[in-house]
Order: structure tokens, then sequence, then C-alpha cells
């Protein structure tokens, strides 16, 4: 059997239930966002709290090893010519590269909750 894709079906199917579940409070949270006409303290920290919830997402799926597909890997070293053992270490700093940038843009959404908290709330 061929594999399908880049990333291990295995690793991304034992992530896809937690991944399910927070992308629907995400479209909640989202349509909340979309009707509210100020930003609250609590919509402001269940922003926070689901962010930080991707965030721990995010860093066991680029901490998983078994995340790239052996056969992927094979075909990239035949291509590149070098020892597949090569093209893992690469390909595993790119994936945490792509994994903090995406771990910063959700930290950085995060905190701006807060701010327009702060801007729709003159008491503070």
């Amino acid at each position: 059997m061929k594999p399908l894709g880049f990333i291990s079906s295995a690793s991304l199917a034992s992530l896809m239930p937690a991944a399910m579940l927070l992308i629907t409070i995400e479209i909640v949270i989202a349509s909340y966002k979309a009707f509210a006409s100020e930003w609250t303290k609590t919509l402001a920290i269940g922003n926070f709290i689901i962010n930080l919830l991707w965030i721990c997402l995010i860093s066991i799926f680029v901490i998983n090893p078994a995340i790239i597909q052996h056969a992927v890997a094979s075909f990239f070293a035949s291509i590149f010519q070098k020892a597949p053992e090569d093209i893992y270490g690469q390909v595993r700093w790119i994936i945490i590269g792509i994994g903090l940038a995406t771990i910063v843009t959700t930290a950085i959404d995060a905190f701006a909750g807060f701010r327009k908290h702060e801007k729709s709330d003159p008491s503070i």
C-alpha cells in the first residue's frame, strides 16, 4: 500500500478528535464574536483559553517524532541524493519552524483579544 500524503495518518488520526473539538468551539466563539457589539472580559478569556489549547495541540503535533512517513523521507532522499536520516532532520526543522510560527501568531491573537476588551471597556 502506497502512503498517502506527507504526514503519517496514524499521527494525524490520534490528534483528530481534539482538533475537531477545538474547531467546533472556535466556530461557536467566532459566531459569538461576529454578533457581539463589544469584547467582554469573558469573551477575551474564552479566546485566550481556546488559543492556549491550540498551542498545546500544535506543540504535541510538532514534538511527535512519528509525524513523517518513512516512504516520503526515502522519496526526498532519492531526489536530493542524501541519506533518509538527513532528510528526517531537515523536515523536522521545517515542521518545528512552521509550528513555532503558528504558536507565535496564536499567542498574538490571544493577547489581541485582551487589547480589544480594554479598548471596548472604558472603565479600565
